[in-house]
């Protein structure tokens, strides 16, 4: 599921490029394992959406702490001419997070120009809180590039959401 974990990462991605496959690593990529080698063959190969429609890479960002590793992943990333419009960060949300929290982290991704998808968490006895899952509709179906968190109504209950103010300014 995680290319870049294994250790005949760069003899893969070599032969990707050699055989001129299309990709898809709809699973995710581990950004915290790119350097400058991985990032050079990831922009040399036809990395595809799980359609097989779009140029794409995929990758998570679960956690507010792993923001630098984030940063830097995709500074490579760019370095490489990998553009950010072609990252798609995973946001596993309501799984020892707070909305605030979730928030900063796709307020993060869309300031760089990458594509959140949040996944909410459920557990076997826990539903996802109307707030996490009104943030999932807004950010999985771009209503975000339309109209502000503050602004957004939620189609499925019609009404506005609840805002929660970040607590960082």
């Amino acid at each position: 599921n995680n290319l870049l974990a294994s250790p005949n990462c760069l003899q893969v991605l070599a032969d990707i490029k050699r055989l001129n496959l299309a990709v898809s690593f709809n699973q995710g990529l581990d950004i915290r394992l790119v350097n400058d080698e991985i990032a050079y063959y990831l922009s040399r190969i036809r990395a595809r959406d799980w359609k097989n429609k779009e140029n794409r890479f995929y990758f998570s960002f679960d956690h507010l702490h792993l923001e630098k590793c984030i940063r830097q992943g995709i500074g490579l990333l760019r370095e490489a001419n990998i553009p950010t419009n072609r990252l798609m960060f995973y946001m596993l949300c309501g799984f020892n997070t707070s909305f605030e929290a979730d928030y900063r982290r796709f307020e993060i991704l869309t300031e760089l120009g990458c594509k959140p998808f949040v996944m909410v968490y459920k557990g076997k006895k826990r539903k996802a809180p109307p707030i996490t899952q009104a943030f999932a509709r807004w950010v999985n179906k771009r209503y975000y590039k339309v109209c502000g968190w503050r602004e957004y109504k939620d189609p499925r209950k019609n009404k506005e959401s609840t805002f929660v103010e970040p607590l960082w300014g």
